[in-house]
């Protein structure tokens, strides 16, 4: 097969699921939150079709199917490989069109409206092992795609996170997916190879294309010139040695308006975006560095050994060396 032959490829795949057929090998257990019933979602809900594969695996939405309020323990990547769909975040309906890239966090609870025949939604899940093993240390430290994937590592709880790609077909990243899920259902030799080689210059495409529109209040949007990625690239650039204070000055912004508006959008106060970072940066140095932990405190800007230790701990639950020694 071909990357020119996946529309009939998908198309043929394409069918009609009723929930109540595929519950008992979708679902792992439910729980309760705010009074709905939440279903915790396996790998995948097709296991006759698709691929087993410990790191990857893919799955595509039945049409016409009702699909329930779940969540997964693993990242998942929703892909509109052909048409529309409208996703579900709680409080939130979002609406992906051709291309268009939703990543969804763990243990972020959402569904998918019903979607019509000839729209071909595809679900890649990413599990934790992938992504500390062949990921996060072949992404460029300085990004929020980067940030996102070690917060997903250490989210615990629920709560709403994603990031948006408004990617088009013809779009560097897509064009990279489709190689990937040709190599995903051919399965050749050296396709693991292939794939995670190709996963990492995916999210390095779609770090540098400047895709990303994660927007919590849309219609906020164009009242301000600063989006959450103008705050989020400014943290990047200083998170070393920089305050709030100095963070709303550049922007023109009262301190306290900031601070709202940084929890609104990502859910995270300053402080901790600050700390995502600087736990970005630690990670990639003790992954592909051989600085000391000395060295790599010095470099993220704390001025405590002990403190880093302890942030660090809480953050991946191990210590720096520990972490280094497992990789």
């Amino acid at each position: 097969m071909k990357v020119e032959n996946l529309d009939t490829f998908f198309e043929n795949r394409q069918k009609m699921v009723s929930w109540k057929d595929i519950k008992h090998i979708a679902l792992d257990d439910m729980e309760v939150v705010d009074g709905i019933e939440i279903y915790r979602f396996r790998f995948n809900m097709d296991r006759k079709l698709d691929q087993a594969n410990d790191s990857l695996n893919v799955s595509q939405q039945p049409y016409g199917s009702f699909v329930p309020w779940h969540f997964h323990d693993y990242m998942e990547i929703m892909y509109v490989y052909k048409g529309s769909c409208k996703v579900l975040l709680m409080d939130e309906r979002i609406s992906l069109n051709e291309g268009n890239l939703l990543i969804i966090d763990k243990r972020t609870c959402h569904r998918v409206e019903e979607v019509k025949k000839g729209n071909i939604i595809l679900n890649l899940v990413i599990k934790k092992n992938y992504l500390t093993k062949h990921l996060l240390n072949r992404l460029s430290k300085n990004s929020l795609i980067t940030h996102f994937m070690l917060q997903s590592i250490k989210n615990k709880k629920f709560e709403k996170s994603y990031l948006m790609f408004l990617t088009k077909k013809q779009d560097e990243p897509v064009n990279l997916l489709d190689r990937i899920l040709l190599e995903y259902y051919n399965l050749r030799e050296f396709s693991e190879e292939i794939i995670d080689s190709y996963m990492a210059l995916f999210f390095i495409e779609l770090i540098r294309g400047h895709f990303i529109e994660k927007v919590t209040k849309p219609e906020n949007k164009a009242a301000d010139k600063y989006t959450t990625i103008d705050f989020i690239q400014y943290i990047e650039r200083n998170y070393q040695h920089d305050s709030l204070n100095n963070m709303a000055a550049h922007f023109n912004y009262h301190p306290n308006y900031l601070s709202n508006r940084l929890k609104n959008e990502t859910g995270k106060s300053y402080m901790e975006l600050v700390q995502l970072q600087k736990m970005a940066v630690a990670t990639v140095f003790l992954s592909s560095t051989n600085l000391s932990v000395e060295e790599i405190v010095a470099e993220i800007g704390y001025s405590s050994v002990s403190f880093f230790y302890k942030k660090f701990k809480n953050f991946h639950g191990e210590t720096p060396q520990k972490f280094r020694t497992n990789l």
